[in-house]
This record gives C-alpha cells, structure tokens and sequence, in this order.
C-alpha cells in the first residue's frame, strides 16, 4: 500500500513556540493541485497527492477537490453511494492531522 506523501507531518506537536502549521481551510486551500493535493473529509485532512494517480474512478474525481473540503463528495462519490470500507480505512495512510490542528513538520 503506498504511503500518502513523501512528507511527514508530527500530530504531537506541544503547542511550545510558534513553528508547525496550522490545518485550516486556508493552510489546505494551498494545497490544491494535482502536485500538492490536500483533502479536508469528516474534519481530518489528508495529503492525498500520491493517490492521485492510482484512484480507480480515475484522477479527476479526485483533482477537483484538491484543497477544498470533500466529505460529501467523499461519501457518496457524487453518486449517492458511499465508498467501500477498504477506501474508508485507506485514508488513515493519508492523514496529516485535524481541521484547526497544529502539526510540525
């Protein structure tokens, strides 16, 4: 299974000093192309720019959404139906941290 992004971002961060960033939907609206995509799905975001090539419904379904919010799309798949348990549990690979949290880099 690949990893989600070369990058690896510390959820741990102890809120001592200003570095890390913050993931909001500023921070994720920065991230949106198709060579930096991040996702914001149920108030987690996902760095899912790895993915991008390998998502079966195929890269546009996915590119669109590059640094916007996506859960409703998320959970119907813009057709109503929601994605299989196996997408659901593949996005833990993608995960940076929480809407509003601040990570390290």
């Amino acid at each position: 299974m690949p990893n989600g992004s070369d990058q690896k971002y510390n959820t741990s961060l102890d809120g001592s000093g200003d570095s890390g960033i913050l993931l909001s939907a500023e921070e994720t609206a920065k991230h949106g192309s198709q060579d930096d995509c991040w996702l914001i799905i149920g108030g987690k975001v996902y760095d899912v720019t790895s993915f991008i090539s390998l998502h079966p419904g195929g890269a546009g379904e996915i590119i669109f959404y590059c640094g916007k919010e996506a859960t409703n799309a998320f959970n119907t798949k813009n057709q109503g139906s929601p994605h299989s348990s196996n997408a659901q549990a593949m996005l833990g690979d993608y995960y940076i941290g929480d809407l509003n949290q601040k990570v390290a880099k």
